[in-house]
C-alpha cells in the first residue's frame, strides 16, 4: 500500500505533539522533574492535598481581615511553581497578580493555572523592576522564599512599605549560632563581604551568602538571580519592618534543615 503524503511527513515529525488522551496530568508531565513536590507522580486531589497542606496562605486568610474581598489586592513575589497561588485562592483571595522571572517556573504555574481554573494572573519577569514601576499599589504583598535570594533586601522591605499596608514574610534569618553548627551552610557564607545599612538610626548587617554553584544547575532550583544574597538576623529584621511602620499581627518560628526561618504577618493598617 503506498504511504500519502500526510504519512510520509508524519514520519519525520518533531517529538512536540501528545497524542495520549487528552487530561491535565500531560500538561504537569511536560515539567516532569522540575516540579517542587514531585507533582507528576500525583494525583489531581494528591497535589490540591499538597497545597492545603501549606499552611502560610491559611493564616493570611485568618490574620487580615479584608483578605476575602473582591477588592482586595494580592502581589505575589517568586510564586515558584504556584502552589502558594493555589492556596491562596483556596482559602478565599480572588484578586492575585503574581511575579515569576524563572522561566520553567513561569510555565509551570500556568499549568497549575489551567488545572485548578485559577483565577490569578501570572506575569514573567523581575518583580523588583515591576515593584519600583508606576503601578496600581497592591493590599498585600505575599513574599514566600523571597527575601534571602536578594542583593539588597533592606532596599526591597522599604519599597513594600511605600507601595502595600499589608505583607507577608516567610525567610530564613541569619543566625551565626545555627551556620556555626552547619557545615554546608558555613562554607556558603562569606563574612568578610557582609555589608552595612544604616537605617533608621540603626546599623544593619547583610549577611553575604554565595550560592552552591552546583545546586544552581539543578532543574529544581529556586533561587535568586545573582552568584550571591544577603541574609538579615531576626533582631535587624524585625527593626527595619518596625521603622517603616509595620506592625508585627503574627510571627511564627519556622525552620528547614537545621536552620531558622520565620513566617512574618504585618501590617501598616491602624490597629
Amino acid at each position: 500500500m503506498q504511504l500519502s503524503g500526510y504519512d510520509v511527513i508524519s514520519d519525520k515529525f518533531p517529538d512536540r505533539y501528545v497524542l495520549d488522551l487528552p487530561r491535565d496530568a500531560n500538561a504537569i508531565a511536560l515539567q516532569r522533574g522540575g516540579w517542587k513536590f514531585s507533582y507528576e507522580t500525583k494525583s489531581e486531589a494528591e497535589i490540591r492535598e499538597s497545597i492545603a497542606s501549606d499552611g502560610r496562605p491559611l493564616f493570611c486568610s485568618m490574620f487580615f481581615p479584608n483578605f476575602a474581598d473582591s477588592d482586595y489586592r494580592v502581589l505575589e513575589l517568586g510564586p515558584s511553581d504556584g502552589y502558594n497561588t493555589a492556596g491562596l485562592e483556596f482559602h478565599g483571595a480572588s484578586n492575585i497578580l503574581s511575579i515569576e522571572s524563572n522561566v520553567d517556573a513561569f510555565q509551570r504555574c500556568l499549568i497549575l493555572k489551567n488545572v485548578f481554573g485559577l483565577k490569578a494572573k501570572f506575569l514573567l519577569g523581575d518583580f523588583l523592576k515591576y515593584l519600583h514601576a508606576d503601578i496600581e499599589a497592591p493590599d498585600l504583598i505575599y513574599a514566600s522564599g523571597v527575601l534571602y535570594h536578594l542583593t539588597d533586601p533592606v532596599a526591597f522591605l522599604r519599597r513594600c512599605g511605600e507601595v502595600s499596608p499589608d505583607l507577608f514574610l516567610w525567610t530564613f534569618v541569619h543566625d551565626e549560632e545555627a551556620i556555626r553548627a552547619h557545615e554546608y551552610e558555613t562554607r556558603l557564607f562569606v563574612p568578610q563581604d557582609d555589608e552595612t545599612v544604616h537605617i533608621f538610626g540603626r546599623a544593619i548587617t547583610c549577611h553575604r551568602r554565595y550560592y552552591d554553584a552546583e545546586l544552581v544547575q539543578d532543574r529544581k532550583f529556586a533561587g535568586g538571580v545573582r552568584a550571591y544574597a544577603n541574609w538579615l538576623s531576626r533582631p535587624d529584621l524585625l527593626a527595619v519592618l518596625e521603622g517603616l511602620g509595620y506592625r508585627v499581627l503574627r510571627m511564627i518560628d519556622d525552620g528547614y534543615s537545621g536552620l531558622p526561618a520565620v513566617n512574618i504577618f504585618a501590617t501598616r493598617r491602624p490597629a
